[in-house]
């Protein structure tokens, strides 16, 4: 039985049940269900507190469950990363995990604060103040982890970069588009080329994982009258231990969708991240490379589960910003993308450019 056929089915009732039986809250408006691909959620309203129920997937390891709370905990307890970070709500008995049943399928259950705002998907417009900001933020998400590691976070995970090229490869023949496989199939090569032998030296931790522009809140400050800074990211379900910079390149790959020039808005993104945690020189080198392998890896699970609920909306909602951003970002040579954030992060643009200065300025009594 796949993931998705395994994920929870409460229905609103079930779920404001749930709510007051565990929690004691007493919903006064009706529960709203949010989006999810392999779990649910539910938003609940009582008087003027604002939570999340959050149902998981039966194939849900609890030991994953745990780990996802100390990371909230860590960027809560820490104030590092933005200004409200999602906290779990103990139960009436005091746990973080409860459980709860649905058709005769127990899942584990948890309760976490609500953050307001508007998830940046939903704006037309991103400034270079906001797009400063996402990378600042996911900068300020690794500050909070520091060392924080756990067994759970080890796992072998379709959405886990490291794991990118091996998934789509072998679902790239599930992709029916034939313009939009045969640009996978250019980038996957690049990616060979070009970022694959640098993958072995990435430093790695615990990250979050899924800094989509779905997960990533903004909200307006400073008497703004549209949203322009980013004041928390959600849902830490896709949470592994793995290269740091995926934290970068996947907020990266969603927030550039579309964008009239990707690759600018790529700049700016790193420009925030850079003033809070400087990228290694290997990071900067791989960085364009591991942006356009999320892209591809998204694409291509979606092709798969697509096929398993065909009706399911959710699993294709960022299908069509990809399609459109995938040729432009197949206008970007790797060598001239990596030159160019290498020379953004303080690197030389080359990494055997100061050799060949060296070497043409020892031996320039040989040129004419």
């Amino acid at each position: 039985m796949n993931v998705l056929q395994q994920a929870p089915r409460l229905d609103i009732a079930s779920a404001e049940e749930v709510v007051l039986r565990l929690y004691g809250i007493q919903p006064t408006q009706s529960a709203k269900q949010l989006d999810s691909d392999r779990d649910q959620n539910f938003l609940i309203q009582s008087d003027d507190r604002q939570f999340v129920l959050k149902i998981s997937n039966a194939s849900e390891s609890r030991d994953n469950l745990v780990a996802q709370n100390e990371m909230m905990g860590r960027i809560a307890a820490s104030e590092a990363a933005f200004p409200e970070a999602t906290k779990v709500i103990p139960s009436l008995d005091g746990n973080l995990i409860e459980q709860a049943t649905a058709d005769d399928v127990s899942h584990m259950v948890r309760l976490v604060t609500f953050v307001a705002g508007t998830p940046m998907a939903q704006l037309n417009h991103c400034g270079e103040a906001l797009l400063f900001g996402l990378g600042a933020a996911v900068a300020g998400i690794t500050e909070a982890l520091g060392d924080y590691d756990h067994p759970a976070l080890h796992r072998d995970f379709n959405w886990d970069l490291a794991n990118g090229l091996s998934v789509v490869e072998s679902r790239l023949s599930l992709i029916e588009d034939p313009s939009k496989r045969q640009q996978i199939e250019l980038l996957l090569n690049r990616f060979r080329k070009q970022t694959l032998p640098l993958l072995q030296a990435l430093p790695k931790t615990a990250i979050h994982n899924d800094a989509n522009d779905g997960n990533v809140i903004v909200r307006a400050v400073d008497d703004s009258v549209v949203p322009n800074r980013v004041v928390s990211v959600i849902d830490f379900g896709d949470a592994v231990y793995s290269w740091t910079v995926n934290e970068l390149a996947i907020a990266i790959a969603y927030a550039i969708l579309e964008h009239a020039d990707p690759f600018a808005a790529m700049l700016q993104i790193i420009d925030g991240y850079q003033s809070r945690r400087q990228l290694c020189e290997t990071e900067a080198s791989a960085l364009f490379g591991l942006v356009c392998m999320r892209l591809c890896a998204s694409a291509a699970i979606a092709a798969e589960q697509q096929r398993q609920q065909p009706d399911n909306f959710y699993l294709s909602v960022s299908q069509a910003p990809i399609a459109n951003t995938l040729p432009q970002l197949l206008e970007i040579p790797f060598e001239f993308a990596a030159a160019t954030i290498r020379k953004q992060c303080g690197f030389e643009a080359n990494p055997h450019g100061q050799r060949v200065k060296t070497w043409l300025s020892d031996d320039s009594r040989r040129f004419v």
